[in-house]
């Protein structure tokens, strides 16, 4: 028998409670990633680094419908992340 509309929503609702713990962990990361770029003096910006996430990830998606999806959400993913950067270095008191 297939699930009712109300489990298939709190099975998405479990889903979105861990996205969004992967979410803020990634993003907590990439506040470390700002903090070695400035320290560095490297740019936020890398077209190479971010293809090869995009290909790499995306070649792990089974469902070839939902490939150009997700690789629109990784790269919204990866957009805030470099804002995210910009605003944490260029923000800063040093």
């Amino acid at each position: 028998m297939a699930l009712s509309i109300e489990e298939l929503r709190e099975h998405v609702n479990t889903i979105d409670q861990e996205i969004t713990k992967l979410y803020e962990e990634r993003m907590n990361l990439v506040m470390e990633i700002a903090e070695y770029k400035k320290e560095h003096r490297l740019a936020i910006f890398d077209q190479k680094r971010e293809e090869e996430v995009i290909e790499k990830n995306s070649q792990k998606i089974k469902n070839s419908f939902l490939k150009p999806y997700y690789k629109q959400f990784i790269q919204f993913l990866m957009d805030q992340g470099k804002s995210i950067q910009q605003h944490l270095i260029m923000n800063s008191d040093d």
